[in-house]
């Protein structure tokens, strides 16, 4: 049995004579062609596709479900949240003061509102965040 190499240049002479060449013109490396035009195409009718959610004009403040500045608002978010799930979505609203929350988990159709001059702080208890989630950071996976 014996081996046979070709160098790129080869290969390409090889599919020319074939008549390969437009359908293989990929894999040839250094027979790159603009594809600009159908590339801004695509772009065009993908963004075109997308439509932003439609959230409820619904506000849900968080100081009326028990958050104040300075102290663990955790259970204050968590009532917010499911307060505006129940309506069918709106904004949960965050305003004027600072307020500590554990994972705060929203669901479709909800937008999370921070006012100018308001602050959400996380305890820094990581017991509050387990169980640990599978993720991606700058092409690393970590939990």
């Amino acid at each position: 049995m014996s081996a046979y190499t070709f160098d790129r240049r080869t290969v390409i002479r090889l599919l020319a004579a074939s008549g390969l060449t437009t359908t293989l013109v990929g894999i040839a490396g250094c027979a790159n062609q603009p594809r600009a035009s159908h590339d801004w195409a695509m772009a065009a009718r993908i963004r075109q596709a997308i439509r932003p959610p439609a959230i409820p004009a619904r506000d849900f403040d968080i100081r009326d479900f028990g958050a104040t500045d300075g102290a663990d608002s955790s259970s204050a978010f968590r009532d917010a949240i499911a307060a505006c799930r129940l309506a069918g979505g709106g904004r949960i609203v965050v305003d004027g003061g600072r307020f500590l929350s554990g994972p705060i988990h929203l669901s479709s159709y909800m937008e999370l509102h921070i006012a100018e001059g308001a602050t959400i702080s996380f305890i820094p208890e990581p017991e509050r965040y387990l169980p640990p989630v599978l993720t991606h950071w700058e092409g690393l996976e970590f939990m």
